[in-house]
């Protein structure tokens, strides 16, 4: 197996570990040199090869020489459940003939067998599918995953009973695990945290790695007060225990206080119960606790969140509220007061027979992974509006450098390439500084259409004034690089099917709503095209023949009743009609300010005009959608664009009239859900648009 994503990934892959091993025997890993420790002494586990990726292996010829190692061992099976370019290469040029991967991974060419990726569950479950049919004894109770176990040793639980004793802490005490690699994923709370603890005579240890220690020791001085009133009965050991006897650590806690990060998962691990503070991210990604008292807490009231998978080193918004809005008194009623309740019956740790382990060897591949050892694609994704650009992993795994600037289409078309090219060179710059030798290997771009992708032109976009436009030639030329294009609303839902809200489904169908309304459809896993390209055009479907006039020239479009400016334009005609209504104060009386964003605030506040204009709105997509539904009987409809932030305004009324419009399988079968990669969708699926392509 090759596993070398971070470290809770790799606690994570346990399960999986161990169906392997009771299959074949013992497994060879390769992983991170932070997650060796964790492995060699997990009885699933023969041997861990230590892959050095950001040290004295990083690069191209560290991956060779590594490559070159396994080669010798003759293995000939690998199983890759870390999606990445790297892990995929080292597979291939290790010669290994059978590569087991997911299908959706950007490597996935690579692999001999391609595994569906299950939809919802928890990572666990969805890793066990690469194990394939499921066998007696592989599974647990009622048919659930194993539990997550590691290998600790007397030695490690002796070293963490030592620390305990010099430090005068007994056990039962609360864990607090304050640090992440990702800044936005940090609780600011910790400290206070620590001081009401310790002042209702609570003992406190605060874990974590070496990085997290300055992090640590503040939260130690936070709890100890000025006057050291603390001392005695808080300490940290962040840093000073290797990593087995910290997990060994947690196993001794009541209770381990955490973000979503590692020590999450190790505290799943030792069955240690847990209170797990999700901010930029959510459990639904699939990383929560299992435990059956373990608790989740979150803000309840943040359309942004989550804003990206793994959480951004800062917020996108500027605000960070879904972590900085969570108060300490929940925390502390999720901690509790009971030393007994608080913990989870232990598992005994498992015992493997069987063979020799599978011996893992590599094939050439056709495949060209020279100059890639960090590879990323912009993607840009183009509106009537905004310009979004970004900087995109191929694996999907981080997004960097993204910014925005209004599009100006009224300055005309060539004003317009030179800002996107402009654009994407600025992205390339920041992410020579925030990745330094990474791999750029070309530019996706995301635009109104309709489009010919296969010349890469623009055939018509009413909301830009463009006819015939080159424009994947034309940002080629301007940036040096290659490049793909594709309809901006197929864009969005590919991003979110590949990263965010319809994620593992193999039927989603997406809708897009800003200054028109786009659409995108995953048929059978794959986005759907059409004989020419149009498909999914569903802003120009109609649902009124005698209706307003659309942009297109059309009569009666979806488009144009239900799309930002449109809402914002019945919102003004109601107020001619009526004129009751506060909308007129939210941007001084000048009704041309009005836009769709002004009516969602004022639906919000209560307003009656506002909340019927969102109310009608609501009905009207409710028609739109059931009609997809009906047409296409998908698992999940992806509502993305502003129109969400008017929240269960819209979304209650719209499932009603969606369910009293379409068929009750089609319904019971499918989800109705608001986008999750708020502000990057558009940017994440124009680079997996050329990763498909140029892949």
């Amino acid at each position: 197996m090759v596993q070398t994503a971070f470290l809770g990934d790799v606690v994570l892959t346990a399960p999986l570990l161990e169906v392997l091993a009771a299959r074949h025997g013992p497994v060879d890993v390769v992983t991170t040199p932070a997650a060796a420790a964790l492995l060699e002494t997990h009885p699933a586990v023969r041997r861990v090869w230590r892959y050095d990726k950001k040290g004295r292996e990083a690069g191209l010829a560290g991956l060779r020489r590594l490559a070159a190692t396994l080669r010798a061992e003759g293995y000939s099976r690998v199983v890759l459940p870390h999606r990445s370019w790297r892990s995929a290469a080292l597979a291939v040029w290790a010669g290994i003939p059978e590569r087991i991967g997911f299908a959706d991974a950007p490597a996935r060419l690579t692999y001999t067998h391609r595994v569906e990726r299950p939809h919802g569950g928890h990572e666990v479950e969805r890793l066990l599918a690469l194990a394939g049919g499921a066998e007696s004894g592989e599974r647990g109770a009622g048919g659930t995953a194993p539990p997550v176990r590691l290998g600790l040793t007397d030695e490690d639980r002796a070293a963490a009973e030592r620390w305990l004793a010099e430090a005068g802490i007994a056990s039962g005490f609360v864990a607090l695990a304050p640090g992440s690699i990702w800044g936005t994923k940090r609780w600011p709370g910790y400290g206070e945290l620590a001081a009401r603890l310790v002042a209702g005579g609570r003992q406190v240890v605060v874990v974590g790695g070496a990085d997290d220690a300055r992090l640590a020791e503040e939260v130690v001085a936070a709890g100890n007060g000025e006057r050291g009133a603390g001392s005695g009965r808080i300490a940290s050991a962040a840093g000073r225990l290797p990593l087995r006897a910290s997990a060994a650590l947690i196993a001794r806690a009541e209770v381990l206080v955490t973000n979503d990060s590692a020590p999450l998962h190790l505290a799943t691990a030792t069955g240690t119960r847990i209170v797990a503070i999700f901010g930029p991210t959510v459990p639904a990604f699939g990383f929560g606790p299992r435990g059956p008292l373990d608790r989740v807490i979150e803000h309840p009231d943040l359309d942004c969140r989550p804003c990206s998978p793994h959480g951004p080193a800062r917020c996108p918004l500027g605000h960070h509220r879904c972590m900085r809005e969570v108060g300490v008194e929940v925390v502390l009623e999720a901690v509790g007061g009971s030393k007994v309740q608080g913990r989870r019956p232990k598992e005994a740790p498992p015992r493997t027979t069987g063979p020799r382990p599978l011996a893992f060897d590599l094939r050439p591949s056709t495949f060209d992974f020279h100059s890639m050892p960090h590879p990323y694609v912009i993607g840009i994704d183009l509106g009537g509006t905004n310009i979004v650009a970004g900087a995109v992993r191929a694996d999907g795994g981080k997004l960097v450098a993204l910014r925005s600037e209004p599009t100006r289409a009224e300055r005309g078309a060539e004003k317009v390439v030179r800002r996107i090219v402009a654009m994407a060179k600025a992205v390339r710059s920041e992410l020579r500084r925030e990745a330094p030798g990474a791999e750029l290997l070309g530019v996706g771009i995301g635009a109104p259409g309709p489009l010919d992708t296969a010349r890469g032109v623009v055939l018509l976009t009413p909301n830009l004034g463009w006819v015939d436009m080159p424009l994947r030639d034309l940002v080629a030329e301007g940036t040096g690089l290659p490049a793909e294009l594709d309809n901006d609303a197929n864009c969005a839902v590919l991003g979110e099917w590949w990263q965010g809200a319809a994620r593992g489904a193999r039927h989603a169908i997406g809708i897009t709503i800003g200054t028109g309304i786009g659409g995108g459809l995953i048929l059978d896993g794959k986005l759907y095209h059409g004989a020419s390209d149009v498909a999914g055009e569903i802003g120009h479907t109609t649902i009124d023949t005698e209706g307003r006039r659309c942009k297109c020239g059309n009569y009666g479009c979806l488009e144009a009743y239900a799309s930002g400016p449109a809402i914002a334009m019945r919102a003004v005609e109601a107020l001619g009609a009526d004129g009751a209504s506060a909308l007129p104060a939210y941007v001084g009386g000048d009704l041309s300010r009005i836009t769709a964003q002004t009516v969602y605030q004022a639906a919000h506040d209560g307003d009656e005009l506002a909340r019927e204009v969102v109310r009608e709105t609501a009905k009207i997509l409710g028609a739109g959608v059931g009609n997809l539904i009906n047409i296409f009987n998908p698992e999940v409809v992806v509502i993305c664009g502003g129109v969400t932030l008017a929240g269960e305004r819209l979304f209650q009324p719209l499932e009603r009239e969606v369910a009293r419009r379409a068929f009750r399988p089609a319904v019971q079968a499918c989800r109705i859900v608001p986008g999750e990669l708020t502000g990057s969708a558009g940017v994440y699926g124009a680079a997996r648009v050329f990763l498909d392509r140029q892949g």
